[in-house]
C-alpha cells in the first residue's frame, strides 16, 4: 500500500495544506491481515507532527510508544483509553491496523479546509484499505468516521446501545464479514474501564469484548 503515500502527499500539496499529514499510527505490516482496525477522525495539532512518521510507523503503535500532548510516552487521555480498548480485547496492538480516515491535520475538524472534500478523499483511500485488509472488527471513535465507515461497507441497519455516559450512545453494525463499531471521542468520554459503561460497551463489540482476559 506504499503507493497511498504519494497519493496523501500528491494532494496534501495540490490543496494547500501546511501542518502537516499522518495515515497509519501503526505499521504497515499490522495491514497484511489485521483482525482489528482502529479508525480516528484526523491528526489534531497547530503544527506539524517533525518526529513521528507521516504515513506509518516502523515498528510499535502510536497509542503507546508516542509522547502526545506534552504527556509521558502513551500517557495522554486517549493513548490510555485505546490500551485499555485493546486489552478489553485481548489484542496486541502490533496486530491492530490504525490510523486517521482523513490524513490532514489541522486544530479542530471544524478548521480543516475543504472538510467534505477531505472526507471523499479519506473514505477513497480507506475504501482501498479495508478491501484489501478485510478486517473482523473495524472500530471507528467519532460519529463522522462511523457514518463514513459504514459508508463503504454498505451496512444499511445500525443498533445504538447506552454508553454509559449521559445520552451519549455508542453504535453498531454487523454482518457476516464485518463488525463496526462506533465509540465516541475516547479523550473526552473516557468509557473505557468505566463499570457503568461496560454493558454497552459488551453489547456493542459481542464476541470480540474479553474484559476479563
Amino acid at each position: 500500500m506504499l503507493h497511498l503515500k504519494d497519493k496523501i502527499k500528491n494532494r496534501y500539496e495540490a490543496d494547500g495544506h501546511s501542518l502537516g499529514w499522518r495515515f497509519f499510527t501503526s505499521t504497515l505490516a499490522s495491514s497484511k491481515s489485521p483482525n482489528i482496525a482502529l479508525i480516528t477522525l484526523n491528526p489534531g495539532g497547530s503544527q506539524d507532527d517533525l518526529i513521528n512518521p507521516s504515513f506509518c510507523r516502523e515498528s510499535g503503535s502510536a497509542y503507546f510508544d508516542e509522547s502526545w500532548e506534552g504527556k509521558p510516552v502513551g500517557q495522554s487521555a486517549l493513548q490510555i483509553q485505546v490500551q485499555r480498548l485493546f486489552k478489553a480485547l485481548a489484542a496486541d496492538p502490533r496486530d491492530v491496523l490504525s490510523g486517521h480516515l482523513v490524513p490532514f491535520r489541522s486544530p479542530s475538524w471544524e478548521q480543516l479546509k475543504g472538510q467534505r472534500e477531505q472526507l471523499a478523499f479519506g473514505l477513497e483511500l480507506w475504501t482501498e484499505v479495508l478491501e484489501r485488509t478485510s478486517p473482523a472488527l473495524v472500530i471507528c471513535i467519532g460519529g463522522e468516521v462511523f457514518r463514513s465507515v459504514k459508508a463503504i461497507y454498505g451496512f444499511g441497519h445500525e443498533s445504538c446501545t447506552p454508553a454509559g455516559w449521559g445520552e451519549v450512545k455508542i453504535r453498531f453494525a454487523e454482518r457476516a464479514a464485518a463488525r463496526l463499531v462506533g465509540l465516541p471521542h475516547l479523550s473526552r468520554f473516557q468509557i473505557i474501564g468505566r463499570e457503568r459503561s461496560e454493558p454497552g460497551l459488551s453489547e456493542a463489540f459481542g464476541r470480540f469484548w474479553k474484559p476479563h482476559i
